[in-house]
């Protein structure tokens, strides 16, 4: 299986595809270049050649000392998601650290995405201007179904105690030798104001250095697409969803602080 790839010819098609997505119950992802791979920033960071065990060691350094940084800089609910991890580095709080650092930049293995096609135009259009962007769908209620169907086969025990019933997949994303690839949604533990704006939640995978688009064509999920956004609309995209109500101010994104970060790295 492929990931089918559309070019709308021009704005008004480009308008009709966004508003036939938004009906979807589907997961968007925008990016800035369409010949971007789905990968989180800690891959990117990372050397694909690094050992994997190598690379779990890097992984948690990176969480350690976020907990043990930030930890005076958070919120009374984020710090308390913080001091489970530190009391329980292997249990489920690792998830609610790692979506609490990935929000404030820190290089992890989560993938951003959000439930809004809008927003995602918004970020496959808001940079690269001279290249084109393009917009990332898959279907959230199959790729569930998937996960459903198949965390025993994976060996992904149930959570101890939970009546939702919900699986620890702590429990084999973090083991050095784990020969299955899954990979899985996880959300933020606490309300960002930023995130709620662009309705926003994360992926993970059972491996690092996966690509996810990877991930979820070997799951099996048929219902995804990818369509690009030629760069010569980027511009009228922008102004499109601005009259929607879509824009940096109403997503939070890009604020003052990430500018001032571009035009120090355009100056390093």
């Amino acid at each position: 299986m492929v990931w089918d790839k559309e070019e709308p010819n021009g704005l008004d098609e480009l308008k009709r595809r966004l508003w036939a997505l938004s009906n979807k119950p589907a997961a968007f992802r925008g990016q800035a270049d369409c010949t971007w791979a789905l990968r989180s920033l800690f891959d990117r960071r990372t050397r694909s050649e690094t050992p994997r065990a190598n690379r779990m060691k890097r992984e948690r350094k990176l969480l350690d000392d976020f907990a043990n940084k930030a930890r005076l800089f958070l919120s009374e609910r984020e710090r308390l998601s913080i001091d489970h991890f530190t009391h329980r580095p292997t249990g489920f709080d690792v998830w609610s650290v790692m979506a609490i650092a990935r929000h404030y930049g820190l290089a992890t293995r989560a993938l951003d995405w959000t439930s809004s096609v809008l927003a995602a135009a918004y970020f496959a259009a808001i940079g690269e201007p001279e290249k084109s962007g393009a917009v990332w769908w898959f279907d959230q209620t199959e790729l569930e179904s998937v996960l459903h169907r198949s965390w025993d086969e994976w060996g992904v025990p149930k959570r101890d105690g939970d009546p939702r019933e919900e699986r620890a997949i702590e429990a084999q994303a973090f083991r050095e030798q784990y020969e299955h690839l899954w990979l899985t949604k996880i959300h933020f533990p606490v309300p960002f104001p930023r995130m709620e704006a662009q309705r926003a939640f994360l992926t993970i995978c059972s491996q690092l250095g996966v690509n996810h688009c990877e991930a979820i064509d070997k799951l099996g999920v048929v219902r995804k697409g990818k369509f690009v956004i030629p760069r010569d609309l980027k511009t009228p995209l922008l102004a499109y969803l601005d009259k929607l109500g879509v824009s940096a101010h109403s997503l939070l994104y890009p604020g003052a602080d990430v500018t001032a970060q571009e035009i120090n790295a355009d100056y390093s």
